[in-house]
């Protein structure tokens, strides 16, 4: 079988079935213009961002120019010219250079292969390094090649081609077949985001017979397969030395779209397994602007084939004077993910401190004025956020930022509290989880804690440094037996001053 497999592939690598007309895109260097047979994809054409008809035209490029000094100029791939185009600008000044052509005679149901070259064009203000280009049939999008890279300077002659082929099944007899530039990633500033792509040498192969193609999203699994052989090898397109399989039906997990060979004891076709991505989104951190202000979000999205806003909107951009929460939803066929952020008003005008209090003397008050993007000045001649307030008396803050400032006035009462204690004297510690422990009723203001448990003959049987740490009736580990015991209490306040209490409880199971 060997033999077989190297024949037809060398028959399926060779054969050129060129269907369209000045496919080396031959034609006089110049701006703004087309190789013969070659029309503009119009900036009025659905599938063109062009703002005008002269941001659509692409130019006609070879060795000599048509402006070397700016770096519109190169080598192509094969004969004396190619045709480069442009994809930059910012919405409403877009520009997006491609050619077109009719193609007549195609036969529907039919697999055809359209092969291109394609190469990076930098000039002085275009300096994107890679790219595509979007092959569209009629006003549908056919598929984006694979990215193209250069690290060329922009006034080297010399391009990077490669060779990018598309599968292409028609649905008629005659396609308007259009090539768009295209980048590879959202912007298209210039001068380090804006691209300039170049392409040559196109051809439009029929295949010899149809295989059944699949489309899946990113992680599963693809079927594609043909019929009517007797014998098959699959191979990847760009592998071809590695045998996938031997069966009519070849399942496989690419991923992204890749394309593969099946060589048959009749002839060799091309199978395409188009692999689809979940949308991703970013909306970035939250926005803070002053009171009735606007912001602009610009989201980082990506494979997104619709999006909507929190407002019902469903632009790209957001721009809005609303104070809350945003959101986005992207969605596509794989899937759909959603962002939010939140947009602050920084005016203090409605913020409220609200700083009055009064304490113990012992326990001195935080005083925390943050606000975001905010600068401070205190009474006490401080300028940090917050500050402790070490006596009684009348304070401010004055709080600033950008969209104004706040004085805000309280004031601050510090009293003696004195220490509350309060203890039982029955507790019941029978496990129902009422009244298992015999801890304080009531015990606050104080520093130092000192429990002790006695007996009838003055002996301690329990003690304890913990208010939440009480007797559970247990002496050694085994139950006390129902009878009166005595407690003691020492407990030091935060003056420093040493109390003590005393009394009996009685322990009832």
């Amino acid at each position: 079988m060997k033999p077989l497999v190297c024949i037809l592939m060398m028959t399926a690598l060779n054969a050129i079935g060129q269907n369209f007309s000045n496919a080396d895109l031959e034609g006089n260097m110049g701006m703004s213009a087309t190789p013969p047979d070659w029309f503009v994809v119009s900036s009025s054409d659905p599938v063109c961002q062009a703002y005008n008809n002269m941001a659509a035209t692409p130019d006609v490029t070879g060795l000599q120019g048509p402006v070397p000094s700016l770096g519109i100029t190169g080598a192509p791939y094969s004969g004396n010219s190619f045709v480069s185009g442009l994809i930059s600008g910012i919405p409403g000044a877009h520009h997006q250079e491609g050619i077109r052509q009719t193609v007549n005679g195609l036969t529907p149901g039919k697999q055809y292969t359209i092969s291109f070259y394609q190469a990076v064009v930098k000039q002085n203000n275009q300096l994107d390094p890679s790219g595509s280009w979007g092959v569209y049939v009629d006003n549908q999008l056919l598929e984006i090649s694979i990215p193209s890279t250069s690290n060329l300077a922009f006034d080297d002659p010399s391009l990077l081609w490669e060779e990018r082929s598309i599968p292409f099944i028609p649905t008629n007899s005659v396609h308007s077949i259009k090539f768009l530039p295209m980048d590879d990633d959202p912007s298209q500033l210039v001068p380090n985001e804006s691209l300039r792509m170049g392409i040559d040498h196109l051809s439009l192969t029929l295949d010899s017979s149809h295989v059944y193609h699949d489309t899946i999203c990113f992680g599963d699994l693809a079927t594609i397969w043909s019929e009517g052989a007797s014998q098959y090898h699959w191979i990847p397109l760009n592998d071809t030395g590695n045998v996938l399989g031997y069966d009519s039906i070849l399942h496989v997990s690419p991923d992204s779209t890749s394309h593969y060979l099946c060589i048959t004891n009749l002839d060799t076709n091309l199978a395409t397994v188009t692999v689809l991505f979940p949308p991703t989104l970013e909306l970035g951190e939250d926005h803070f602007i002053c009171s009735g202000q606007s912001t602009v979000i610009h989201p980082d999205v990506y494979n997104a084939e619709a999006h909507h806003w929190s407002d019902g909107s469903s632009g790209y951009d957001l721009e809005t004077t609303q104070n809350g929460q945003v959101w986005m939803i992207a969605e596509n066929t794989c899937g759909t993910v959603q962002d939010s952020l939140w947009i602050h008003w920084d005016s203090l005008e409605y913020h409220d401190f609200g700083f009055d209090s009064v304490g113990c003397s012992y326990q001195k008050i935080s005083l925390n004025a943050y606000f975001p993007h905010a600068w401070y000045e205190w009474s006490q001649g401080s300028f940090e956020s917050s500050i402790i307030a070490e006596q009684s008396g009348d304070y401010w803050v004055e709080v600033g930022n950008a969209c104004g400032s706040k004085i805000h006035e309280f004031r601050i009462d510090y009293q003696h509290c004195e220490i509350l204690v309060e203890m039982p004297n029955v507790f019941t510690p029978d496990n129902d989880g009422i009244n298992d422990h015999f801890v304080p009723i009531q015990l606050e203001h104080f520093k130092e804690y000192h429990l002790f448990i006695l007996n009838r003959w003055g002996e301690v049987i329990f003690e304890s440094f913990n208010i939440n740490d009480g007797w559970d009736g247990k002496i050694k580990g085994q139950d006390a037996n129902e009878s009166v015991y005595f407690y003691k209490v020492d407990y030091t306040s935060f003056d420093g001053n040493n109390n003590s209490i005393q009394g009996s409880l009685t322990l009832v199971r």
